[in-house]
């Protein structure tokens, strides 16, 4: 079956195992900082990225990724984070 053209494309998290692969990611990120996950994560899904809230030993940590068209996002919020550090979380 061909796929409508006014059918947008599915976001890298729509995809089977992006849930694991995921968790996986984030949880050696984790280790590498000596956090841990105290709990589950929260997701928030919009048509241009997911957000995972995920409770950790040292408070709230975020994980965000993004549609192929938001592909700055990262190196803004960086960016951003250096310009007012009172305003943007500082990317871990």
């Amino acid at each position: 079956m061909r796929r409508s053209p006014r059918l947008r494309e599915p976001t890298p998290w729509e995809a089977p195992d992006w849930d694991r692969s995921a968790q996986e990611w984030i949880s050696e990120q984790l280790d590498d900082l000596g956090l841990r996950q105290t709990g589950p994560m929260q997701a928030r899904p919009r048509p241009w990225s997911i957000v995972l809230t995920v409770p950790t030993s040292g408070g709230t940590c975020y994980f965000k990724t993004t549609a192929p068209t938001m592909a700055n996002d990262a190196a803004l919020t960086d960016a951003l984070a250096r310009e007012a550090p009172e305003l943007v979380l500082t990317p871990l």
